[in-house]
């Protein structure tokens, strides 16, 4: 699995304070919490599609990172490591979180806040889409977001035929397109002049109404270069990936 992201932590730690508060006990001392992993199966616009085992998995994951990241909690005026430790319940397969200090939580929040700031300023406000298990993220300004998208549908056959070829961005051909493309997609270009061709992608992938671009949700108002996210040239017989960072 792969390392949460700034958004993934924002979210959970928060909650994690959320649930912290409701304990009635006094903020730095040692109040057990339970947290229930259907949470992050319900948060798929963050987290992705998950089931039972990777929720687990992932809250676990999220919690190690807070026990593991040593300068952060030596910069911590009162803690006891032993203590911050989880496991899995047998009975309802919830995760009970043991020793999380609100000192620990509001901490991490404020690390995870200055870390978002810093990014900011650093790197250009650019997106970036990568493929994990035939799902696939887009990585904004505010983090990373699941792109919820019908695999059953022709905008996605079109869309992972374009990112099988060039992943990381760039230029391929109709020609090169049409052999990575599904039969259903191969049908739609059947007897059909190149400029004929070039419409059809575009409606596959650009259309406004019913087009990847519309199911994704991805503004291409955010591309600091002047150019779109695909560029489909009927005249060239082109196709071009705007995936670079």
């Amino acid at each position: 699995m792969n390392r949460a992201t700034n958004n993934e932590m924002t979210w959970f730690i928060k909650r994690l304070i959320d649930i912290r508060n409701d304990v009635n006990r006094t903020p730095n001392h040692i109040a057990d919490i339970k947290f229930d992993y259907r949470e992050i199966i319900s948060q798929k616009i963050i987290f992705g599609k998950m089931d039972k085992s990777l929720a687990q998995r992932k809250v676990c994951d999220m919690l190690a990172l807070v026990k593991n990241d040593y300068t952060f909690l030596n910069s911590l005026d009162h803690f006891d490591e032993r203590r911050l430790v989880y496991e899995i319940l047998s009975t309802d397969g919830d995760i009970l979180i043991k020793g999380y200090q609100m000192e620990v939580l509001e901490g991490y929040m404020k690390k995870i806040k200055g870390e978002k700031k810093v990014d900011s300023k650093s790197t250009e406000s650019r997106i970036i889409i990568r493929k994990d298990n035939g799902d696939f993220y887009i990585n904004e300004a505010n983090g990373e977001r699941f792109l919820n998208l019908k695999k059953n549908s022709l905008y996605y056959e079109a869309f992972v035929a374009m990112y099988s070829l060039i992943p990381d961005g760039g230029t391929i051909s109709f020609s090169e397109y049409k052999g990575s493309a599904s039969s259903r997609i191969k049908r739609g270009f059947l007897n059909k002049t190149q400029k004929k061709q070039g419409a059809k992608i575009n409606s596959y992938l650009n259309d406004k109404t019913n087009g990847f671009l519309r199911a994704s949700k991805i503004n291409d108002s955010k591309f600091k270069d002047g150019r779109s996210l695909i560029e489909c040239n009927p005249v060239e017989g082109t196709i071009f990936f705007n995936n670079k960072k």
